[in-house]
């Protein structure tokens, strides 16, 4: 396990390294950064477990960081990905609570993954409930 993560911490950084956007977007390197940067090396590579792991850690470390709201994201998207719909609906409504959410986030996807989450675990009036609560918020295009 312990190669793995070295592996995708080393991967992260070279792409972090490599693509000038990255370079310039990022500020001064942080280190409490780079358990984010392998947990979504990890995600992207259906690695889940790890990317789970991962996001936890960090959250747990740095619970107010600013990129905490991304990585309670990935953290419901990895247990989303592993089927455990009950595990992801924690993060998803620790985001959805939130009146201001990261820019890149978007709450209609929040709200669609979090009434499937709710549906696939057989609680189907707290979907309904949460459906008809969010309509009212959702962008028209």
């Amino acid at each position: 396990m312990l190669p793995l993560l070295l592996s995708l911490a080393g991967y992260a950084q070279k792409e972090k390294e490599t693509d000038p956007a990255a370079v310039e977007a990022q500020p001064k390197t942080d280190p409490t950064l780079e358990q984010y940067f392998v947990a979504n090396g990890a995600y992207n590579r259906k690695l889940y477990p790890v990317a789970i792991q991962q996001y936890q850690a960090f959250l747990k470390a740095h619970p107010e960081h600013p990129k905490g709201d991304l990585a309670r994201r990935g953290l419901a998207l990895s247990h989303y990905a592993s089927k455990q719909y009950k595990e992801a609906s924690a993060p998803l409504a620790t985001l959805l609570a939130k009146e201001a959410l990261d820019p890149t986030i978007s709450r209609e996807r929040l709200v669609m993954m979090q009434g499937q989450c709710l549906l696939i675990t057989n609680q189907k009036e707290q979907s309904k409930a949460l459906y008809v609560a969010e309509i009212s918020n959702l962008k028209t295009p």
